[in-house]
C-alpha cells in the first residue's frame, strides 16, 4: 500500500507529503515503515515524495525534541527529508521551543499613548535568548509598536529591538538577540504605537522587577516571558526551516513566515519575510459551520459540494469535486511556491460527545460520510 501511495502521489506530481502530528504523537513506528519503503522505491530508481511534519500549533516542543532525537540527528533517510530554502522544512512556531519562565498578569491593559512609553525591568537569574510579553490591542488587527530590550533600566544599551506589525491581540511577542544574553538585569520596552495596543500588567509578580511608565517606576509589574536558551533547541533551531502553523480556518497569516493547513474559501495568501507569495492551502472539504470551528457531522458543514457559499444539492454534486476546484482556481490565480493540500489518507475518524462548545449525540469533527470528508484517498 506504501509503494502504491508513493507512485500515486509522485505521478501527481506531489513534492512532499507532511504527516500531521499536532496531536502530541509523532507516530514513529508509522512514519518510518513509510520511510523504509520509500527508500527501497527510490533504490530501485521509482520516484517518491519527500517528508515533512505539521507540529502541534499551541505546544510543539515535546513532538519537535521528538522527532529531532529519533530521525533528524540520526539521520535516517535524508534523502527522504523535504527541503525548503535549503533546510529541512518543519511546520512549528519557533517561538515556543525553549523552556519559558515568568508571569502571565492579566488584572488590567495599560494602554500605550502616542509619545509615551511602557516598561518592565526583570532580573535574569540564567542565560536567556528571547524576551517579551502579552499585549492587547482591544480586537484590532492592525496595531503596531516597537518593543525593544536593554540592559539594565531605560537609559541602558539596546540589545535588541523589534517593529511589531499586525499585532494579535492578547498575543504573547518576544524580541531575541543575535546570541543569548548573560545574567544580569534588563529592561523591556514598547514604544511607538500604531492603532491600539497595550501590556497586560497587575500586582507584583516579577522577582526583582518593575513596572515602568514613561520611564518612571509605577506600581506593579507587566507579563513578561523570559525564553532560555540550551544548545540542544539552538541546534534544532539552526537545522530547520521553520514555518509557523496557522490553526484558524478564516484568519489568515499574523505575520510573516506563516503557513496555514486548510482555510474556507476564499483563502488568504501567506507571505514569506521576503513579501513573496510563499503558501496557500486548498482543500477538499471543510469542518467549518458558518463563521466558526465546527463538526462535519454538523448540519451546514462545508463539504465536497459546497462552493459559491451554498452547498450544491443536485444529486451527482458530490463527483464534480466543486469545493476543491473553487479552492484550487484561487490558489492557481495568486501562484505562490506552495500549495498545501488537504489531505491524504486520514486515518483516523475521531468521535466526540461535544466539540468546540457544540454538544450532539455523536459528533465526527474531521471525517463524517463520502460528502463531509477531507481524505482524498
Amino acid at each position: 500500500v506504501l509503494r502504491k501511495h508513493a507512485r500515486m502521489l509522485a505521478n501527481a506530481g506531489i513534492d512532499a507529503v507532511i504527516f500531521d502530528v499536532t496531536n502530541q504523537v509523532t507516530y514513529e513506528k508509522n512514519y518510518k515503515a513509510l520511510l523504509r519503503e520509500w527508500a527501497a522505491v527510490r533504490a530501485e530508481g521509482g520516484r517518491t515524495p519527500r517528508v515533512a511534519f505539521l507540529c502541534p500549533f499551541w505546544d510543539p516542543p515535546r513532538v519537535v525534541a521528538e522527532l529531532w532525537r529519533d530521525l533528524y540527528e540520526p539521520g535516517i533517510h535524508p534523502e527522504l527529508w523535504y527541503r525548503w530554502d535549503g533546510k529541512p522544512l518543519i511546520l512549528a512556531d519557533p517561538e515556543k521551543l525553549s523552556p519559558v519562565e515568568g508571569k502571565h498578569l492579566q488584572e488590567r491593559p495599560d494602554r500605550l499613548e502616542p509619545g509615551r512609553t511602557l516598561g518592565q525591568s526583570f532580573t535574569a537569574e540564567k542565560a536567556f535568548e528571547a524576551a517579551g510579553g502579552c499585549f492587547p490591542t482591544w480586537a484590532s488587527k492592525v496595531s503596531a509598536a516597537t518593543l525593544t530590550l536593554k540592559r539594565g533600566g531605560p537609559g541602558g544599551e539596546t540589545v535588541a529591538s523589534r517593529r511589531l506589525r499586525d499585532i494579535e491581540d492578547n498575543g504573547w511577542l518576544l524580541v531575541r538577540p543575535e546570541r543569548p544574553l548573560p545574567p544580569g538585569t534588563y529592561y523591556l520596552e514598547i514604544r511607538d504605537p500604531e492603532g491600539t495596543v497595550g501590556w497586560w500588567s497587575g500586582g507584583d509578580g516579577i522577582p526583582g522587577g518593575t513596572a515602568f511608565a514613561g520611564g518612571v517606576p509605577v506600581e506593579g509589574d507587566r507579563s513578561l516571558r523570559i525564553v532560555s536558551g540550551d544548545e540542544r533547541t539552538r541546534r534544532i533551531r539552526d537545522f530547520f526551516t521553520f514555518r509557523k502553523p496557522q490553526p484558524d480556518y478564516f484568519r489568515g497569516p499574523t505575520g510573516p513566515d506563516m503557513w496555514s493547513w486548510l482555510e474556507v474559501h476564499p483563502q488568504h495568501v501567506f507571505r514569506n519575510s521576503r513579501g513573496e507569495k510563499e503558501q496557500m492551502s486548498v482543500g477538499v472539504a471543510q469542518n467549518a459551520v458558518g463563521d466558526r470551528l465546527g463538526s462535519m457531522s454538523e448540519p451546514g458543514a462545508r463539504g465536497r459540494s459546497f462552493h459559491g457559499g451554498a452547498t450544491d444539492r443536485r444529486p451527482d454534486a458530490i463527483i464534480h469535486g466543486l469545493n476543491l476546484a473553487e479552492q484550487f482556481e484561487r490558489a492557481l490565480r495568486e501562484d505562490p511556491r506552495f500549495i498545501f493540500i488537504t489531505g491524504w489518507n486520514e486515518w483516523i475518524a475521531g468521535r466526540f460527545d461535544e466539540f468546540n462548545g457544540v454538544r450532539m449525540p455523536v459528533m465526527f469533527v474531521d471525517q463524517f460520510d463520502q460528502e463531509h470528508s477531507r481524505d482524498i484517498e
